[in-house]
């Protein structure tokens, strides 16, 4: 999921959103699905921000990605999600410094 705006050089955060295990190797800084309010259509099952695991994007890789099908695009996110995402990556002890930076 794509959580920040573009930047001035055409980059933006991306971090994927995984199933909750229940295990320590969640990252609790921002779960979702659980029936949080602005939660979005497309979580069915308790999740989390995989904040470990996110990424810096072009803007031009992810709009080919969706071209092609690689990603499937989906409603955007509410506001009041997103700040929950961003608010996480703030807090999560395993985002990159690079990454938060963005934040």
């Amino acid at each position: 999921m794509v959580i920040t705006a573009v930047s001035s050089d055409g980059k933006a955060l991306v971090v994927p959103i995984t199933k909750l295990t229940n295990t320590k190797a969640d990252d609790l800084a921002c779960v979702l699905g659980n029936g949080n309010d602005g939660d979005h259509e497309f979580l069915h099952k308790p999740s989390y921000a995989f904040y470990e695991e996110a990424s810096i994007w072009r803007v031009d890789q992810l709009t080919n990605c969706v071209r092609n099908r690689t990603f499937v695009a989906k409603q955007p996110a509410s506001s009041k999600m997103l700040s929950r995402l961003q608010h996480g990556g703030r807090i999560s002890k395993r985002i990159r410094p690079i990454h938060q930076r963005m934040l």
